[in-house]
C-alpha cells in the first residue's frame, strides 16, 4: 500500500489475434474502458457489480493468449483514497466507469459517487501503473481531478462521474465527462469538457477546478435540448479523433436495466475539441442533437459505453456492453467492425464476442497466477 494514496491491481486481458471471429462466447462487462493494449496484451476495465466496496472490475487475463481464466476483482471500496475519505467521509467504494486514455502509458482515470441522501458528491480520480501487465499495480495521485455536488447540479452544471480523456491535435488533453445529477435537480448536467495540464494530468494551476455558472473553463458539449429520447438521461462521453474531426459518442436514455434497458449511442463531430458538435443533419448535441449509431437489435439490448480501437491490421473495433436478451439480461462485452462513410462513423454487425470463464481458484493446466 504506497502511503500517498491507495494501489490496486488489474487483471482485465485478453487476446485478439483479430478484431473478429465467429466466438459466441463472451466476457461480463459492464460500463468498458477503451480497449488498449499493454506489454502484448489487451486490456479493458470495468465497473464492478452490486457490491459496494469493489470498485474496478477485474475478470481475464492470459499468459500465453490462448487459454483464459477469470482474475480477481479489485477492492478499491476497502482502500478508498484519503483525499476521497475527506470528501466524503462515508463513502463506500463505489467505483466505475473506468478509462484508458493512452495504449503508450499507464493511467487510468475512473469515477466515484455517493449517492447519498441530497449531497450527491461525484469525482473523477486518476491513478497512474507500474510493472508488466497484467500484474499492474495503480498509484492513485492523492488528489481529485474534479469533484461536483448539489450545488453543481441545481445551477444546471456537470455530474463528475464517466471520465474520458483524450489528445487533440495539437497535443493539448482534454476531459470530457458528464452524466444526470440527482433526479430533483434542474438540468440534469449533461456532458462537459475542460482542459487539463498534460504533464498532471489534472487542471491545471491557475485555473479554477470548481464549476459555477461563470466559470469559463468548462463547456457544455451536449444536452437533452428538445431531444426525442424521452428518458432524458445522457451520459458515457467518449472522444476519438479522426481525419481531422473530433467525434463525441454520447448515451441517451435508460440504463442497468437488463432487458428493460433502452440505452443507445448517438454521436455528433467538430473540428475544435471544445465544441460545438453538430451531428449528420446539422443539429448541436447541446440542442439535443446525435446521429444514433448503435441501439437495441436482436440480443443487444441497451449498448452503451463507447470505445474505439485499431487492431494491428489497422481495422477499427468498436467495443461496448449490452445487456443479453437471450440470457436474462447479462452485461456483456461487445465489439464490432467500424468502417467510416464520408468520414462518419457506421457501426457494422460483424462482431467478436470474448470468451467467459467461471470465476474459479482452479488454474488451467500449465498456469500459474500472477504474484500479487
Amino acid at each position: 500500500m504506497s502511503n500517498k494514496g491507495f494501489e490496486l491491481r488489474i487483471m482485465i486481458v485478453f487476446s485478439l489475434s483479430g478484431c473478429f471471429g465467429g466466438s459466441d462466447k463472451y466476457i461480463r462487462i459492464h460500463d468498458p474502458s477503451t480497449v488498449r493494449k499493454f506489454d502484448g496484451k489487451y486490456m479493458t476495465f470495468s465497473t464492478t457489480g452490486g457490491n459496494e466496496d469493489k470498485g474496478i472490475k477485474s475478470r481475464f487475463y492470459s499468459f500465453d493468449k490462448k487459454k483464459w481464466l477469470a482474475g480477481e476483482d479489485i477492492l478499491l471500496g476497502i482502500n478508498t483514497p484519503k483525499w476521497l475519505k475527506k470528501l466524503y467521509p462515508n463513502n463506500r467504494g463505489k467505483f466505475w466507469a473506468p478509462d484508458l486514455p493512452y495504449s503508450d502509458k499507464k493511467i487510468i482515470y475512473y469515477s466515484n459517487w455517493s449517492f447519498s441522501g441530497q449531497d450527491g458528491v461525484a469525482s473523477i480520480g486518476r491513478a497512474v501503473g507500474s510493472g508488466i501487465a497484467p500484474d499492474i499495480t495503480w498509484t492513485d495521485d492523492d488528489k481529485p481531478v474534479i469533484s461536483t455536488d448539489k450545488y453543481t447540479y441545481d445551477n444546471g452544471g456537470p455530474c463528475a462521474i464517466d471520465p474520458a480523456v483524450f489528445e487533440d491535435y495539437a497535443g493539448n488533453l482534454w476531459l470530457s465527462f458528464g452524466s444526470h445529477g440527482l433526479e430533483n435537480s434542474p438540468g440534469y448536467g449533461g456532458i462537459w469538457i475542460v482542459r487539463l495540464d498534460p504533464k498532471t494530468g489534472h487542471i491545471p494551476i491557475g485555473t479554477d477546478p470548481i464549476w459555477s455558472p461563470g466559470n469559463k473553463a468548462f463547456t457544455q458539449l451536449a444536452n437533452y435540448g428538445d431531444s426525442k429520447y424521452t428518458e432524458n438521461n445522457i451520459e458515457a462521453p467518449f472522444v476519438y479523433k479522426f481525419e481531422g474531426y473530433y467525434y463525441l459518442f454520447v448515451n441517451w436514455d435508460r440504463c442497468c436495466n437488463g432487458i428493460e434497458s433502452d440505452y443507445q449511442i448517438l454521436v455528433g463531430r467538430s473540428k475544435l475539441p471544445e465544441g460545438p458538435y453538430f451531428d449528420r443533419a446539422g443539429k448541436n448535441l447541446v440542442d439535443g442533437g446525435g446521429t444514433l449509431v448503435l441501439e437495441s437489435k436482436g440480443k443487444y439490448i441497451g449498448p452503451g459505453h463507447a470505445g474505439i480501437f485499431k487492431d494491428e491490421k489497422g481495422v477499427f473495433c468498436f467495443s461496448f456492453h449490452y445487456y443479453d436478451g437471450q440470457d436474462n439480461g447479462r452485461a456483456k462485452l461487445g465489439l464490432r467492425k467500424l468502417v467510416w462513410e464520408d468520414d462518419w462513423p457506421i457501426i457494422t454487425d460483424k462482431t467478436y464476442e470474448l470468451m467467459e470463464f467461471e470465476e474459479t481458484s482452479v488454474l488451467p493446466p500449465g498456469l500459474t497466477r500472477p504474484p500479487h
